[in-house]
């Protein structure tokens, strides 16, 4: 074999290579992603005995709340914006009750000072 031969020869390799590095990245991006990892993808079998991948297991069923539980909710959020509004308004009269008696302690120095 000459040189030019063991040259075509390794530029052939280099470029199998290349497409097997490609192959493999594209799976992965090489980041990592934010977040808790995922589950191994793994199967199991659900109540009836049936097999289920892990997507099915990861998939959640979606909650439903009852129309006594909405209303036990409503009721509670209404009792704290009373009370809210409660506590809003003695603050209010606090303010206006001290801000009243301001103008009295005033005048009282100023006639202290004066006499």
């Amino acid at each position: 074999m000459n040189t030019r031969d063991i040259l075509l020869a390794i530029d052939a390799e280099i470029a199998k290579l290349q497409q097997a590095k490609a192959i493999l990245n594209e799976g992965s991006t090489g980041k990592r992603r934010p977040g808790r990892p995922a589950k191994p993808l793994s199967t199991g079998y659900n109540s009836a005995g049936a097999k289920t991948t892990a997507l099915d297991q990861r998939r959640k069923k979606r909650r439903t709340i009852s129309a006594a539980g909405r209303a036990r909710i409503a009721a509670a959020q209404k009792a704290r914006w009373a009370t809210s509004k409660k506590d809003a308004e003695k603050a209010t009269s606090v303010k206006t009750v001290v801000q009243s008696a301001v103008p009295e302690k005033k005048a009282r120095k100023k006639s202290l000072q004066r006499g």
